[in-house]
C-alpha cells in the first residue's frame, strides 16, 4: 500500500514506480500468503482438538511452507479454470476445495493434489451448507455494520443537540 501510494501520489503515475510497487506487492503476497491462509486453519483445528490455541500456531506454515505455497497455487489455478467457464462453477469448486488446509495439517505427508481431491470428496453434499453458513455470516456482518452506523448517527445527532442547547438557552436569556 505504501509503495502504491508513493507510485501514484509522489510519482504522479510514473510507470517505473508503479512497476516497483507491483513487484513489492507480489513478493509480499508470495512470502505471507501461506501464513494468513494456513494459519487460521491451523488455529481453528487446534482449538477444536485441544480447546485452546496459541498465536505461534499461525507460524506452523513455515514447516510445510513450499507445500502450502504449492497448494495455494494449485487451488487458485483450479478455481481460476472453473471461474473462466462461469462464475458459479468457480464458486462451487472453491467450496469444494475449502477443507484442503485442514487436511494438510492433519496429514502433512499428503501431497497437494491428494489433499485437494480429499477435500472435494469431503465436501461432496456439504457445499450448500457451507454456502448458507457463509451467506448468514455475511448477512450478520451487514446487520452489525448497519447497527453500528445507526448508533453512530444517533450519537452524532445527540452531540449536535448537546452543543446547540447552551446556545438556545443563551439566546432565550437575552430575549427574556
Amino acid at each position: 500500500v505504501i509503495a502504491y501510494e508513493l507510485a501514484i501520489v509522489e510519482g504522479k503515475g510514473n510507470p517505473s514506480l508503479i512497476l516497483i510497487a507491483l513487484c513489492l506487492y507480489l513478493v509480499g503476497m508470495f512470502f505471507l500468503s501461506p501464513f494468513y491462509v494456513y494459519g487460521p486453519c491451523a488455529m481453528a483445528n487446534e482449538l477444536v482438538k485441544t480447546g485452546q490455541t496459541k498465536v505461534s500456531t499461525v507460524f506452523e506454515a513455515r514447516k510445510n511452507y513450499l507445500k502450502i505455497l504449492g497448494t495455494l497455487f494449485l487451488k487458485g489455478l483450479y478455481t481460476l479454470g472453473w471461474t473462466l467457464l462461469l462464475i458459479v462453477p468457480g464458486m462451487i469448486k472453491s467450496f469444494s476445495y475449502s477443507m484442503t488446509y485442514f487436511i494438510i495439517r492433519e496429514n502433512p505427508e499428503m501431497g497437494s493434489d491428494e489433499a485437494i481431491e480429499k477435500s472435494m470428496k469431503m465436501m461432496d453434499g456439504h457445499k450448500g451448507e457451507l454456502f448458507v453458513m457463509l451467506l448468514l455470516y455475511g448477512l450478520l456482518s451487514l446487520v452489525v455494520y448497519f447497527i453500528f452506523m445507526v448508533l453512530l448517527f444517533v450519537f452524532a445527532c445527540i452531540n449536535q443537540v448537546l452543543v446547540v442547547i447552551p446556545v438556545i438557552l443563551m439566546l432565550l436569556s437575552i430575549v427574556v
